[in-house]
């Protein structure tokens, strides 16, 4: 709350600033959402009306609050409407960090077959001829691909291109 206390303060000095202006409104609906993701993102389940309490809020504007963000995907969580209570989903946080190793190892084989594929060709003197470009007057635009085929390479060239 002293965040949006500091907030609140500074708000006429950022409404003067031309560039600043039209973004403030929501600018601070995007710090304020922040905060209320931040507040939940430890626990299962929280009681809205403290939460309303520490961010000087009603209860019913809060809770319209979370319908937005829940509705917005930014917080997974079902509502007590009747206990002003929020669940948040149970997700295993376990599998965050695999996450990018995981994709790093996918790109980094795939990337590995490609210059594989690459040495392959190479090694067995083949390379890569295009029959559109010796068949039709060839336009600065022209980005056919699909008449390509492996043909023999020519001593000294790795790719032959017509």
């Amino acid at each position: 709350s002293s965040c949006l206390a500091l907030r609140s303060q500074f708000e006429p000095i950022f409404a003067l600033d031309q560039y600043l202006a039209s973004h403030l409104r929501r600018l601070y609906y995007e710090i304020r959402y922040r905060i209320i993701v931040i507040y939940f993102l430890p626990y299962k389940n929280g009681s809205m009306t403290v939460m309303a309490r520490q961010l000087n809020r009603t209860i019913d504007i809060f809770e319209d609050e979370f319908v937005h963000l829940i509705r917005l995907g930014k917080i997974k969580a079902r509502i007590d409407s009747k206990n002003k209570i929020l669940y948040v989903a149970d997700t295993d946080q376990r599998w965050y960090p695999y996450q990018h190793p995981l994709t790093t190892t996918k790109q980094s084989e795939k990337l590995t077959r490609a210059l594989l594929l690459r040495s392959a060709i190479i090694k067995a003197n083949l390379s890569v001829k295009d029959d559109s470009i010796s068949t039709s007057i060839r336009l600065s635009n022209n980005n056919n691909v699909s008449r390509r085929q492996f043909v023999s390479n020519v001593p000294g060239n790795i790719m032959n291109d017509g």
